[in-house]
């Protein structure tokens, strides 16, 4: 009986420090995303790094488009270009929801 006790105790205890890696891993996973919507730039920049356009997430220059609506912002130098065809992703969307900005593709 006392060696199914100590069994118990030591499978209790991964089991709590699994849980308490699950718990850090998803506080972290929320402060990157806190991190990474804060302001309009790190929005686009984020968004254009998780479609791919590495290069252009970390050198590009962001500007708010005055010619569109006001929150429009202009990708450019250099401009992120699809694959494919090769048309450039110049404009994007910026929706704030509470603190955070969140970035769609707006249109050339």
């Amino acid at each position: 009986m006392g060696k199914k006790n100590r069994i118990f105790r030591g499978d209790s205890f991964m089991v709590r420090k699994t849980n308490r890696v699950i718990v850090i891993i998803i506080c972290i996973l929320f402060v990157l995303l806190l991190f990474f919507h804060v302001t309009p730039e790190l929005s686009i920049r984020s968004h254009l790094f998780a479609k791919g356009f590495d290069y252009a997430a970390m050198h590009s220059k962001i500007s708010q488009a005055k010619d569109e609506a006001p929150d429009v912002y202009k990708v450019y130098d250099p401009q992120p270009k699809d694959l494919t065809n090769h048309e450039p992703y110049n404009y994007w969307k910026v929706k704030k929801y509470g603190i955070l900005y969140f970035t769609d593709y707006y249109g050339e």
